[in-house]
């Protein structure tokens, strides 16, 4: 069995627009390897970086753009429905302004 040391950041958004509270976990673990998890109104969503460069986790997810993210996110053998992936992308969008604008 392997561990090893990531650097974790939990923080929760408050008040964004016409979502509940929002928590978000980053979980870097340097070299260009990360896990982001999110999650609202008791749904929740993951994804792994594998390899996003030299920057943080932090500055790799503000750069993306919100589509790219959630489908990233979106559990592969769930349906989609164009609800319930808009309310996914306002909730991705919501975390990166609350990463890129923090207080």
């Amino acid at each position: 069995m392997r561990t090893e040391q990531a650097s974790v950041e939990a923080l929760t958004v408050f008040q964004a627009p016409a979502l509940d509270p929002i928590l978000i976990v980053l979980q870097d673990f340097g070299g260009g390897r990360g896990r982001l998890l999110l999650e609202c109104y008791g749904l929740a969503w993951s994804t792994w970086f594998g390899a996003y460069g030299d920057g943080t986790l932090k500055g790799f997810i503000t750069s993306c753009g919100a589509d790219y993210l959630a489908n990233r996110m979106w559990p592969p053998k769930q349906r989609r429905t164009k609800a319930d992936y808009g309310y996914l992308v306002r909730v991705v969008e919501a975390t990166q302004k609350a990463l890129r604008d923090p207080l």
